[in-house]
């Protein structure tokens, strides 16, 4: 019995470490050498996950982690490079299911729709319901835009398209 639980507690611990969220401060226990470039003057900053105009790429990577997007881009003749985040935001919605066919086991059993009523004769009958789905989307959450290396503008919160 203990060698079979060793296994399983061990795997459960892997699932539950790869899913774990990152953090500036796993970022910065990953990449010792790219905080110790980022100035004294803005690691506080960093090790809490903020941001300023002026902090390089490096210092925005350790306080809010990989961009989910980049882009490059122009304006007012001068190149820049945006990063974007993301985030799941839930979308509800609400079906009617309905259809007629067979009972049982095979295309309209109880085991493939979430509404299994089943009326009428025998094995055929009418088979209905409303349900509610819900949907995770990502949507852009904060952006960072670069000129020359450096943080010239930033944008945090829920963003509209």
């Amino acid at each position: 019995m203990k060698l079979i639980l060793l296994p399983l507690l061990s795997a459960a611990v892997f699932i539950f470490a790869s899913c774990a969220s990152s953090t500036p401060q796993t970022r910065i226990e990953q990449n010792p050498v790219i905080f110790e470039k980022i100035p004294d003057s803005q690691r506080s900053m960093v090790e809490s996950g903020r941001i300023k105009n002026g902090m390089n790429k490096d210092a925005v990577f350790i306080a809010w982690g990989k961009p989910d997007g980049v882009a490059e881009g122009e304006s007012d003749k001068k190149r820049f490079e945006r990063w974007t985040y993301t985030s799941l935001s839930p979308v509800y919605s609400t079906n009617f299911h309905g259809g007629y066919g067979e009972g049982g086991y095979g295309r309209y059993s109880p085991y493939d729709s979430p509404f299994p009523y089943r009326g009428g004769y025998g094995r055929r009958g009418y088979r209905y319901g409303y349900g509610q789905t819900i949907e995770y989307v990502p949507v852009p959450s904060a952006t960072v835009d670069f000129q020359n290396g450096r943080v010239t503008k930033w944008q945090s919160g829920r963003l509209s398209n």
